[in-house]
């Protein structure tokens, strides 16, 4: 008798089990989403001629020296990289003709910017004269090509300038 009672409690459970864990499903969709921000970073180095003579070595050649900028922007974010007149620019400079000076004092040293290793292209602060470049998702470079021309008659001193760069996006 123990025997059927437990059976007969055991075919219950297991009839009614079913019912009371059944579940009706209803279905929906998770939408996700998210933006991606469009972002640009640039260093800021130190272009450094070194010594430049105008008595001997740069009587008649050009002091040459050149710089990575170091770049990053979000992938396929198009952008420009461009460069001010400097601090100390003569009075007749332009942002598409920039005529940049270092100075020590009163006292000035012209130097160029060029965007190409063939100094042929002045970098400038207009569209025409910036450097356009396109984002990848990691650091990539820029090498800004300097010249300080020969034969500029300037007495001995430390000359700097300051220009700033600007990536544009």
């Amino acid at each position: 008798m123990k025997l059927a009672f437990r059976l007969s409690v055991l075919m219950f459970a297991v009839a009614f089990a079913g019912s009371a864990f059944a579940t009706t499903t209803a279905a929906g969709t998770l939408t996700v989403t998210a933006t991606i921000a469009t972002s640009c970073t640039i260093n800021s180095p130190t272009l450094a001629f070194g010594t430049y003579d105008p008595q001997v070595t740069n009587l008649t050649a050009a002091k040459n020296a050149q710089i990575d900028l170091v770049w990053t922007c979000t992938n396929s974010t198009a952008a420009t990289i461009w460069l001010d007149e400097g601090a100390n620019a003569k009075v007749a400079s332009t942002p598409a003709i920039p005529q940049r000076q270092m100075a020590s004092g009163a006292l000035r040293l012209a130097y160029f910017l060029y965007s190409d290793a063939g100094m042929g292209t002045v970098w400038g602060n207009t569209i025409a004269t910036s450097v356009p470049v396109t984002g990848s998702g990691v650091s990539q470079n820029s090498t800004v090509f300097g010249a300080i021309p020969g034969a500029q008659n300037v007495a001995p001193g430390s000359f700097s300038d300051s220009v700033v760069v600007n990536l544009k996006y």
